[in-house]
């Protein structure tokens, strides 16, 4: 994991929360503010990348990913496109806050891994981490699959709102 993909990281999972400024609306029995999640999986030339999606309560948002640029990474930041993005950010928030209870508390994320989803629901003082592998959380049965489905919703929905604002 390279340093710039770890310092977004880290704000989403801890600076972000304790801004104290800031009113997040909290959603579920964990009162959660902050969800999102980070996939792990090989690029074209076999090296390991990273995804992390993550929003808030606040309506905002955000992508990155490793890459091969001179700075490490790539991304898509805030809400560009309010009809496109907010949609999905709903229901990635309110997938999380509801799952949250099936997670556990941890201090930090757990380390990526590969072809594996780390599910993540950021509480006040709280960080929950539930981590699966790719196949399970894609059954549609399967407990952590709203939650997956929709933050794959958010690539669709940052991708399009890219698109609309070229």
């Amino acid at each position: 994991m390279n340093t710039a993909y770890r310092n977004m990281r880290h704000f989403w999972l801890y600076d972000t929360i304790t801004d104290t400024k800031a009113d997040f609306p909290a959603l579920g029995e964990n009162q959660i503010s902050i969800a999102g999640i980070e996939f792990c999986m090989s690029d074209g030339n076999n090296v390991i990348k990273n995804i992390f999606i993550a929003g808030s309560t606040l309506k905002d948002a955000s992508m990155y990913f490793e890459n091969n640029s001179p700075s490490g990474i790539g991304g898509f930041l805030g809400t560009p496109d309010k009809e496109t993005l907010h949609p999905p950010l709903k229901a990635m928030l309110e997938a999380a806050a509801k799952i949250s209870p099936r997670m556990d508390v941890v201090r930090t994320l757990p380390p990526a891994k590969l072809f594996n989803t780390t599910f993540f629901a950021v509480a006040k003082n709280r960080l929950y981490a539930r981590q699966l592998s790719n196949d399970e959380c894609m059954r549609k049965n399967a407990p952590f699959n709203r939650f997956f489905i929709s933050a794959q919703n958010m690539i669709s929905a940052f991708r399009e709102a890219d698109e609309n604002n070229q």
